[in-house]
């Protein structure tokens, strides 16, 4: 036994109300370049339904002191899908997750994987199990890192809105 173990402090960070809901991966990273820890958390289905109003990947930002249970502001990254999967009991799981940075742009990004929402051809209607799947049905998802970046441009013209955004999904999966 060492001479001086180590001690620990539990700091209990309260769940915002759209986020408490069964969650299944959970890591700490910088995520908006300030120097200290925020939480990145991830929902997972509860008997195939993961409701749309519910963030299933989200960011708790440490703007406190890190070891106090306010300062935590929460910032969606992905809203659930909001419906169930054609298979009772699967649905989004996230399952693992990396923060890295991707792209080399200085910026922590995150990459993780959907374990049960699997997509063939037919739609989605295969588990994880399915010993037929090819690897390119795995739902593997990075989410770049814009906390540092300039706002979207939003040019309102003639009654149009011209916005600037990201590829939308073609996973049909409702994001």
């Amino acid at each position: 036994m060492p001479a001086n173990p180590p001690s620990f402090e539990v700091v209990r960070v309260p769940k915002p109300a759209p986020v408490q809901w069964r969650a299944r991966t959970v890591r700490l990273a910088d995520m908006d370049g300030d120097d200290d820890l925020d939480l990145i958390g991830m929902l997972t289905h509860v008997d195939g339904e993961l409701p749309g109003d519910r963030p299933s990947v989200f960011l708790l930002l440490n703007e406190g002191d890190p070891f106090v249970a306010d300062g935590w502001r929460l910032l969606p990254v992905k809203w659930g899908p909001g419906r169930t999967m054609e298979l009772p009991a699967f649905g989004e799981k996230w399952d693992q997750a990396d923060v890295t940075d991707v792209d080399g742009d200085g910026d922590l990004d995150i990459v993780a994987n959907c374990e049960e929402w699997w997509v063939t051809d037919q739609g989605e209607v295969a588990s994880f199990f399915t010993p037929e799947l090819e690897t390119s049905s795995v739902g593997v998802v990075w989410f770049e890192n814009r906390l540092q970046e300039a706002l979207p441009v939003v040019e309102e013209e003639d009654s149009r809105i011209d916005l600037e955004a990201e590829r939308p999904s073609v996973v049909h999966d409702s994001t």
